[in-house]
């Protein structure tokens, strides 16, 4: 088994069954003193767990050198829906001190994240950082501040990303479920085109059966995509993309590329 050893306490006391139910209630405490998992060295992390009233809190801290971390997470549960917001605070993160790779690797980030669901086809999700610094090898990344917001629901389906000269901008005229239906009515008419059963099918008959996508990429030189692609050796000045597919309006994608050192190629 990848689990080598496993030093812990905890301790559990409560009443119910039903996490939606007000009148469930519990307290859960346990602290990890030492974990060595598939090569995973971590020691000193503390959690405590409760719910009261419908409302769920966790707190996590961790006190290893190598990952010294806290997080704080309030959670309202409903049968209709639940919310929540969490706080994440990561002051180190050595990748390679506790075993996940093999050279350095260092992350130190601030984390916001709200989120947001009734259980069916409407979803939320925010999540904000800030104060983030990454050391890898010979180099330092301050990306700056990230935000990343998603919302779906029957009648449209956004997504926003920004960290500084980098942004994202999605709509779609539906919600996951009507995309999924579609993508479905898609496969099933290439199957039976392969399988001989229907003509080779036009760019219109998809589009009927596809949503209205709208997208917009623009990514700079100032922000983390730029940054993991340097450090995986991919030089660019920057990317940028707009794509626009519809029943009505047909296909209209266009990009650009400025510039491209990899591997030795130059463009």
């Amino acid at each position: 088994l990848p689990l080598h050893s496993l030093k812990m306490r905890l301790n559990a006391k409560g009443h119910g069954t039903d996490i939606f139910s007000k009148e469930m209630r519990y307290v859960i405490n346990t602290t990890i003193d030492t974990l060595d998992y598939a090569g995973y060295r971590l020691r000193s992390i503390e959690a405590r767990m409760s719910q009261r009233n419908g409302i769920s809190k966790v707190s996590v801290d961790g006190h290893d050198s190598n990952l010294l971390f806290g997080i704080d997470a309030t959670t309202r549960l409903r049968s209709s829906g639940m919310s929540n917001r969490t706080a994440i605070e990561l002051k180190n993160a050595d990748l390679k001190g506790i075993g996940a790779v093999d050279s350095t690797l260092r992350i130190a980030t601030n984390i916001e994240i709200a989120a947001k669901s009734d259980f069916r086809e409407s979803h939320s999700l925010k999540i904000a950082g800030d104060s983030t610094v990454i050391e890898a090898m010979q180099n330092r990344f301050t990306p700056g501040e990230l935000s990343f917001d998603f919302t779906t629901a029957p009648g449209g389906t956004d997504i926003k990303v920004h960290n500084g000269d980098l942004s994202i901008d999605g709509e779609m005229d539906c919600g996951y479920k009507r995309l999924f239906a579609a993508l479905n009515k898609v496969a099933r008419m290439n199957r039976e085109m392969l399988e001989g059963k229907r003509e080779l099918p036009h760019l219109h008959d998809y589009l009927e059966k596809l949503p209205d996508i709208h997208l917009d990429f623009d990514c700079g030189k100032e922000n983390v995509l730029h940054s993991a692609l340097a450090f995986a050796g991919v030089e660019t000045n920057g990317i940028n993309m707009h794509a626009d597919i519809s029943r009505h309006g047909g296909v209209d994608i266009s990009g650009n590329m400025l510039g491209l050192d990899a591997s030795g190629i130059s463009l």
